[in-house]
């Protein structure tokens, strides 16, 4: 039986960059991609069907779906199938202000958003409530609210096997993150290869971006396939050189202070869940 780490959430919260660290272990098999939506777009979930989305045959199999914290019933899924002892979960979480704007700027991105900050907070629980997509994709604050998240995995979980971690953290020091990921897991430690952080950006054309990036995986694969590593990702810096521009700082001085009250009850129980000081994100 193998044993499975999953990284539950944050999304905006360095999952990425968690997943490139722990995808260079020689003991780790990723799936097929970083995010596998398992939980949180199949109904009757199967140990087996599951198993079936990795490849290798190393004990360890890593799936980072940062939805899974946040999307109803993904816990309990995951609970049903994968026994206590061979599961592993991570959370990564964030300032859940910052974590909302690079967000909102992703949605901005693919076109998907026309409000502003602001305004999308205003409207966040009548649009979540639309569809499915606009649950996943417009909703920026609830997202931030951590508390009940982290209470059902701590509930439904053996806190042994639930490591809490920061973004702040994870910047600021990856191998040392990594190397608490590796004695949690109860792996050996490996020295990481360099990793460069996604870092927030907006466009200048969405339509061009959308057009290039988020609708043409296809094109993007065969690129890979065909052009030599450097030579396709100099294309694609070239690309983000061209139409990629820094985001704009919309959070107003008095909607930040909101936005900080918001949150502040939420953090401070978490606060005392997790044992972890997060003042900084509400004070």
């Amino acid at each position: 039986m193998p044993k499975f780490i999953i990284g539950v959430g944050a999304q905006k919260a360095g999952t990425t960059t968690l997943y490139a660290l722990l995808s260079q272990h020689p003991e780790i098999d990723t799936g097929v991609k970083k995010e596998l939506h398992y939980f949180d777009r199949v109904e009757n979930v199967s140990l087996k069907e599951y198993r079936s989305k990795f490849k290798g045959n190393s004990e360890y199999k890593l799936d980072i779906t940062p939805i899974y914290m946040f999307y109803p019933n993904c816990i309990e899924k995951i609970k049903k199938i994968i026994p206590s002892k061979d599961l592993k979960i991570i959370i990564i979480l964030r300032n859940p202000i910052e974590r909302a704007l690079s967000h909102y700027y992703m949605s901005r991105r693919r076109g998907y958003e026309t409000f502003t900050f602001s305004q999308a907070f205003e409207q966040e629980i009548n649009r979540m409530k639309q569809c499915d997509f606009a649950f996943r994709e417009f909703s920026y604050f609830e997202r931030g609210k951590y508390f009940k998240q982290v209470s059902k995995i701590l509930k439904n979980f053996d806190r042994n096997n639930v490591k809490v971690l920061l973004f702040d953290d994870l910047i600021k020091d990856p191998q040392k993150t990594l190397d608490e990921v590796c004695e949690f897991i109860e792996i050996s430690k490996i020295q990481a290869k360099t990793i460069h952080l996604n870092k927030s950006f907006d466009v200048k054309s969405t339509m061009i971006h959308r057009m290039l990036i988020e609708h043409s995986k296809a094109v993007s694969k065969t690129l890979k396939a065909i052009l030599p590593e450097n030579l396709y990702n100099s294309l694609k810096k070239l690309y983000y050189k061209i139409n990629a521009k820094e985001p704009k700082k919309e959070i107003e001085p008095e909607f930040y202070e909101e936005l900080k009250e918001y949150y502040r009850e939420d953090l401070m129980k978490l606060e005392n869940l997790i044992n972890k000081n997060l003042s900084k994100w509400y004070l």
